[in-house]
C-alpha cells in the first residue's frame, strides 16, 4: 500500500490523499508526475525499464515547435500509405507486418482526414503546442534544467517556388491561431544560417518561425526525474505493470511484478505500452505505433554545425544541433511493434544530411553515430488522450504521435488541473479521452 505522508524535508507539503500512481516515466510521465507533487499530492512513478526516458523520449527529433503541430492525417494521406507499397524510399512506409493490426485504426485514421476535422485538430494542437512551450520554458528557468535548449527558431526550408504555396497555406491558417513566421529569400536564409550556403543555387527560401526551439528530450527527463525524487517524489524503475486493478467500478491500484501497489487513482501515461493495460481495463483507444529513426552525431567543435534545427519538405525530415551533438531524423513506418534498426533507413539518414549540408556531412566521423529506432504512439484522429477515463480514478496522458516533446508539459498540467477540479489554463475538450 502506498503510504500517506505529510510532509518532507524538501519543502514540498503533501496533502492527506490515498495516492497517485503514474504508469511509465518517459516525458509525460515524468511531467504528469512532477506537476502532482508540486501540487501537493503524493505521487509514485513506475517504469518498467531500468531508467526514465529510455523509450520514445530517447532520442526524438529534439524540436519544440508551434509551427509544425499539424496532425499527419492530413487531407490526401491514403495516398502517401498506398503509395509506400511501391516507393521504397517513401517518407511513409507501411510493412505488411503491421497490416493485421491496422484496420479499425487505419479506418478511423481516414475518416479523420478530412479538411474540416484537420483545421479543427490543428487547432487544438497549436492551443496545446503554445501553452506546453510556456510551461516547459518556466520549468527550465525555474529548475535550472541543462538539456542543449536552444531558442533560435526553425527553418523550414522550399526548394523549388512551385512548392512554396503548400508552405504558406498551412503558415497563413496557423498564423490566425498565434504563429509567428517570416518568409525568407535564399540569401536571407544563408545569412541566418551561413552553413546552408552549399544549397544556394537550390532554394527558392525558406518559413523561418522565430518562436520554435529544440532540447535534449532525454537529459530532461532525466534531470525532472531527479528533482522529483528530491523532492520526495516516489519513482520505481524495473517495475512492470501487468494489471490495473478495478474493484466496485473504482481503480484501486496497479499490480505489478513486484506485487500490488494500491492507490486512489492511477494515471496511464505509457506511450504504446498503454494500449494493452486500458483495454484489460475496459477502456480501448485508438493508438497505434509509427516507427521513426534518428542519427544522433557527435562533433568534437559545436561551432562548427549549424545553430538552427532545419526541416526540408522536400525529403520529409530534419536536422536539428542539440549541444556538441546533430541530430538527423525521419522516416516513419507503420510496421507494429518493432524496433528494429534498417539500415537501409539509416542510409537513408545519411543522404539526407548529405542533401542538406554536403560538406559537413562528408567531414563528419560516421563511427561517433548513433542510430536509433522509436515507436511514437500516435492517435488515430491526431490529438492525444489527455483526462478521465469512465472508469472512476483511472487517467490517462498518451497518444501524442510525432508531438509529445511539444506537448509534454502542457498536457502534464492540463491532467492536473482536471484531476485536481482546478480551472484548465486551455481547452480540454479535444483531448477527451471518451471522444468518439
Amino acid at each position: 500500500m502506498l503510504a500517506l505522508a505529510t510532509g518532507n524535508a524538501s519543502g514540498v507539503i503533501m496533502s492527506r490523499d490515498p495516492g497517485t500512481l503514474v504508469v511509465g516515466a518517459g516525458l509525460l510521465g515524468v511531467l504528469t508526475a512532477w506537476e502532482l507533487l508540486a501540487r501537493g499530492q503524493p505521487v509514485t512513478l513506475l517504469e518498467a525499464a531500468p531508467g526514465v526516458g529510455r523509450a520514445t523520449s530517447y532520442a526524438n527529433g529534439g524540436l519544440l515547435t508551434r509551427a509544425m503541430c499539424d496532425p499527419w492525417n492530413a487531407p490526401g494521406i491514403e495516398r502517401q500509405v498506398l503509395g509506400s507499397l511501391f516507393r521504397r524510399n517513401a517518407p511513409l512506409q507501411l510493412r505488411a507486418a503491421a497490416l493485421p493490426s491496422l484496420p479499425r485504426w487505419g479506418l478511423k485514421l481516414l475518416r479523420r482526414s478530412t479538411p474540416a476535422w484537420h483545421r479543427y485538430a490543428t487547432h487544438a494542437s497549436f492551443a496545446l503546442a503554445d501553452y506546453s512551450l510556456r510551461r516547459t520554458a518556466e520549468l527550465s528557468a525555474s529548475l535550472s534544467l541543462e538539456f542543449a535548449a536552444a531558442t533560435r527558431g526553425t527553418l523550414k526550408i522550399v526548394r523549388r517556388a512551385a512548392s512554396a504555396a503548400a508552405a504558406f497555406d498551412l503558415a497563413q491558417f496557423m498564423e490566425t491561431l498565434g504563429l509567428r513566421y517570416h518568409w525568407l529569400e535564399a540569401n536571407q536564409v544563408i545569412d541566418l544560417e551561413p552553413q546552408l550556403a552549399e544549397l544556394r543555387t537550390e532554394l527558392a527560401g525558406a518559413l523561418y518561425f522565430p518562436d520554435d526551439g529544440c532540447g535534449d528530450a532525454f537529459a530532461f527527463c532525466e534531470q525532472l526525474a531527479r528533482t522529483f525524487t528530491d523532492r520526495g517524489g516516489r519513482l520505481l524503475t524495473d517495475c512492470e505493470v501487468l494489471q490495473i486493478r478495478i474493484e466496485h467500478d473504482r481503480t484501486v491500484g496497479v499490480l505489478t511484478q513486484r506485487g500490488l501497489l494500491e492507490a486512489g487513482r492511477v494515471i496511464v501515461a505509457a506511450g504504446n505500452g498503454s494500449t494493452a493495460l486500458l483495454r484489460a481495463a475496459g477502456v480501448a483507444l485508438p493508438i497505434h505505433p509509427v516507427k521513426g529513426y534518428s542519427l544522433s552525431i557527435n562533433c568534437a567543435d559545436a561551432a562548427a554545425l549549424p545553430q538552427i534545427p532545419v526541416a526540408d519538405r522536400a525529403v520529409h525530415g530534419a536536422v536539428i544541433p542539440l549541444g556538441r551533438r546533430l541530430r538527423v531524423v525521419g522516416s516513419a513506418e507503420l510496421a507494429g511493434i518493432d524496433l528494429r534498426v534498417r539500415q537501409r533507413t539509416v542510409d537513408g539518414l545519411w543522404r539526407l544530411l548529405a542533401s542538406i549540408y554536403p560538406h559537413l556531412a562528408a567531414r563528419l566521423d560516421r563511427t561517433t553515430a548513433q542510430a536509433w529506432a522509436g515507436l511514437r504512439p500516435m492517435s488515430a484522429d491526431g490529438l492525444p488522450f489527455i483526462g478521465a477515463t469512465r472508469v472512476a480514478g483511472l487517467y490517462v496522458n498518451t497518444g501524442h504521435g510525432h508531438m509529445g516533446w511539444t506537448h509534454a508539459a502542457g498536457s502534464a498540467a492540463l491532467l492536473a488541473d482536471l484531476l485536481l477540479g482546478q480551472r484548465p489554463a486551455i481547452d480540454p475538450r479535444p483531448f477527451d479521452p471518451s471522444r468518439s
